[in-house]
């Protein structure tokens, strides 16, 4: 069972730090806060479940996936207000027009980087550049649109971070999906050529393949459960009439609201137990695999979950009251062995 403290802790900081001025831009290029909220968090879970191998500055990458979803793959309009206001105007302009002031004038990058994000050549940045502003009739558009955009932009921290941690789950099981297809479809070729091949070079008669032995390995000693969050935990728990032995556990750093946890796979069902210190506010959000699966009081211990065999689980625990004492714990237990 392994964690990602460090990242996470680095991740929920630029959520905090930069995602106002981003959901500033999403909105720019959107000119919808439902539209720009959403292109956000699949920015956002986009960057998290790449987040260590990322080759550019977080924002950066960030603001790429906006500025490309909008300019080339986004098939929404925007709304043209009624009138002739700034805002209605700013509705009108052509993807690439807007994505070309946000960039110069709102979020202040250069002609180069402007170029890149785009994606056209540099010496067509200036020309959208002009014509953008010739539509709107000024030359300094920043203070209507900092004005169109006041109030629109707060949103509570935490359910975005959520929301960013599904769209990431989904992001991550895809992806393992299509790593399995490819694996499975590159084995099957293999063997299909290594069975045929030799048959055509050397002829019929070959002896049957050996069939590979399967190892068993030996049952696990019991081992003592720990102390976690002051409290003992149990050796077994109860769970659909089977007694599962503990296995393993982790708990979150001081003050840590979220505990994310890779379930190793198991050739039996795998229960779980997941605990907070007694007095703990707030109750306990549980995700499987991307997919809420419960919720509990704070302070309590609580058993009966059971995983699916034969595969990992990504498990998440997620505090609904944050602060400065919040602290979070999971235990496995595994069937018990005969």
């Amino acid at each position: 069972m392994a964690t990602r403290t460090s990242a996470r802790v680095d991740f929920e900081d630029f959520v905090a730090v930069c995602s106002g001025r981003l959901w500033r831009t999403a909105y720019l290029l959107t000119c919808d806060a439902t539209a720009a909220e959403h292109l956000l968090e699949g920015a956002l879970a986009r960057a998290w479940s790449r987040w260590e191998r990322l080759d550019v500055p977080p924002e950066h990458a960030v603001r790429r996936s906006l500025v490309e979803v909008t300019t080339r793959w986004w098939g929404r309009r925007p709304t043209a207000t009624d009138g002739d206001g700034s805002w209605a105007r700013w509705t009108r302009l052509g993807r690439r027009e807007r994505a070309v002031v946000v960039l110069r004038l709102v979020d202040r990058l250069d002609a180069v980087d402007t170029a890149v994000l785009v994606g056209c050549p540099e010496r067509v940045v200036a020309p959208l550049l002009d014509a953008a502003l010739a539509r709107l009739g000024t030359r300094d558009p920043v203070p209507s649109l900092s004005a169109a955009v006041a109030g629109t932009g707060a949103h509570d921290l935490p359910e975005r971070l959520a929301r960013v941690d599904d769209r990431a789950h989904a992001l991550r099981r895809h992806r393992r999906a299509r790593s399995l297809l490819a694996t499975t479809l590159a084995a099957a070729a293999a063997v299909g050529a290594v069975s045929v091949v030799p048959n055509l070079v050397s002829g019929a008669g070959q002896p049957p393949p050996v069939p590979p032995t399967r190892i068993v390995p030996a049952p696990r000693p019991a081992v003592p459960p720990p102390r976690l969050l002051g409290r003992r935990l149990p050796a077994t728990v109860l769970a659909r009439q089977v007694e599962f032995v503990y296995f393993t556990s982790e708990e979150s750093d001081r003050g840590a609201p979220l505990l994310r946890a890779t379930v190793a796979p198991s050739r039996e069902p795998q229960a779980l137990a997941w605990l907070t210190p007694r007095g703990q506010p707030g109750r306990v959000v549980v995700r499987i695999d991307g997919s809420l699966i419960t919720s509990s009081p704070g302070g309590r211990l609580v058993t009966g979950l059971v995983l699916a065999p034969d595969r990992p689980h990504e498990v998440v625990l997620r505090a609904t009251r944050p602060g400065p004492e919040v602290r979070l714990a999971l235990a496995v237990y595994r069937w018990p062995q005969p």
